[in-house]
């Protein structure tokens, strides 16, 4: 079992479900922890989007719908969210990011 597929799975599935107007270009997933000494996953999201923005209502909620589905894979770690637009990265790869 992968379960960093498994996370970018359920990472695209909720921003596919909140984000009808935004293509998922790539998800990039980085274990840390915090200053705490907690386990944190960076998780950075290259989007593009018409208006080439984020509705900030819908993404405010987005974990609130992520961790209980990340639970069950047995990922307990908390997500630290990052939105990169496609626009902005100025001819870079989003998979290089």
């Amino acid at each position: 079992m992968d379960v960093r597929k498994d996370i970018k799975d359920i990472v695209k599935g909720v921003l596919e479900e909140r984000f009808t107007d935004v293509t998922i270009e790539s998800i990039d997933i980085e274990p840390d922890v915090d200053e705490d000494g907690d386990p944190i996953l960076r998780i950075r999201i290259v989007f593009d989007a018409h208006n080439k923005t984020l509705d900030p209502r819908r993404a405010s909620g987005l974990l609130r719908h992520m961790r209980p589905r990340m639970a069950d894979c047995g990922v307990l770690d908390f997500p630290i969210l990052s939105f990169i637009a496609k626009s902005e990265l100025q001819g870079k790869n989003a998979e290089a990011i």
